[in-house]
């Protein structure tokens, strides 16, 4: 028997949302290479499991926050580049040789990290691959537009790095697209300033999983999709922004068994702070998950559950460290070993991850990468079949 609560992960869905975003960014730029972003242990995922998953699924490059999590992705076994966001961390052993075999590469956003990335080449006798990183309006590091141009001709006096890219970042792509269009252009003219000093291979990358789903923006040489990946992403646009977008499928199920089962009478009071009375007779129901594991302490008496019946348990009281209370009046004969739904991968369920994250005040990405390690995580098939796709290098994720 599984666990108490534990995390299913759907590596036939996310197989075919690589499938999908990779005829998308070929259909919308004709040759829009697909980075799929697995930072932040994959948005919580399991990176040691994801990335190869991906990678096998056709993904064009990796990308990572930090070279610690790159040290991860190489010991899963990928052998696609794999791209660092940040100047942060050491080099592991596995990362090294990459670096050396030019399968490492660096976004750098300031002379300050070109200088630190020429002495780490001298080093390794290696050139090492660079993306320039183009501050057009996030204000969170970055070259200046007309800083870039000296960036480029001292990369070039090095002899140690190599641009291989120039990037920016949008930071209203989900919400404002005018604002992000006038990213575009400074990014943009950037570029045509220097024109002569920027190799003809280098790969010229903007857009995340909004940027890419307006249907109507430019993807260039390659897209960061962290978010669609795992399906999720086209409910933060407008209706009218995702013509034509991709069909994606939600990967990610959390479930959890009933570990306990009683009556109450109306009036009484539940959970600390007594912040809920009951207005009839109840059947209360205790589910073994809290935010330790981390279901959001914000969706106390706003969440819920499905029941095996398909009845919405709604979360009663405060959510605790470990355990939450649901309301299972309307459910048909519930009982202790009952397994409910969480997070559900049906987008139009009441559990569908960004309902839950509406009703946190928060957004995908966060309930995503709040999961506790703590959670077990199951590879299954879509439809629940029983044949498991778990990747051979993946002992992390148990069979379903």
């Amino acid at each position: 028997m599984k666990p108490w609560s534990w995390l299913e992960i759907d590596f036939d869905g996310l197989a075919a949302n690589v499938t999908a975003w990779r005829d998308h960014l070929r259909r919308s730029d004709g040759a829009t290479a697909l980075c799929a972003v697995c930072k932040a242990d994959a948005y919580g995922l399991g990176a040691g499991e994801i990335a190869p998953a991906v990678e096998a699924a056709g993904a064009d490059v990796l990308a990572v926050y930090d070279l610690g999590e790159a040290e991860q992705l190489f010991q899963a076994g990928v052998s696609s580049p794999v791209l660092v966001l940040s100047p942060l961390g050491e080099l592991g052993p596995r990362s090294r040789d990459a670096a050396c075999r030019g399968r490492l590469h660096w976004v750098c956003d300031s002379l300050e990290h070109l200088a630190v990335l020429d002495r780490l080449g001298t080093r390794l006798a290696a050139a090492l691959p660079v993306h320039l990183y183009v501050d057009t309006g996030m204000s969170r590091g970055g070259l200046a537009p007309d800083a870039l141009g000296g960036a480029l001709r001292r990369a070039s006096a090095t002899g140690r790095v190599r641009i291989a890219g120039l990037s920016t970042h949008f930071a209203t792509a989900d919400g404002d697209p005018a604002r992000m269009e006038e990213q575009w252009q400074r990014f943009a003219a950037a570029l045509r300033a220097h024109r002569e000093l920027i190799p003809g291979d280098a790969m010229i990358h903007a857009d995340n999983t909004c940027a890419a789903l307006r249907a109507e923006h430019p993807h260039r040489s390659m897209a960061r999709i962290g978010l669609g990946l795992y399906g999720l992403g086209g409910e933060m646009l407008p209706a009218e922004a995702r013509s034509d977008t991709p069909k994606l499928t939600p990967v990610l199920r959390w479930k959890a068994r009933l570990a306990h089962c009683r009556s109450y009478p109306a009036g009484a009071t539940v959970g600390y702070g007594a912040t809920r009375r009951l207005e009839r007779d109840s059947l209360l129901g205790v589910l073994p998950v809290g935010y330790a594991d981390g279901y959001p302490a914000a969706l106390g008496n706003r969440g819920g559950a499905v029941a095996p019946d398909g009845t919405h348990a709604p979360v009663i009281g405060r959510v605790n460290m470990d355990q939450i209370v649901v309301d299972l009046t309307d459910a048909a004969e519930p009982r202790v070993g009952d397994v409910l739904t969480l997070y559900s991968a049906d987008p139009t369920s009441p559990c569908a991850i960004p309902r839950l994250a509406e009703l946190a005040e928060t957004h995908s990405y966060e309930l995503l990468c709040r999961l506790s390690s703590r959670l077990p995580r199951y590879a299954v098939a879509t439809r629940e079949r029983a044949t498991p796709r778990t990747p051979a290098s993946a002992p992390a994720v148990r069979e379903a």
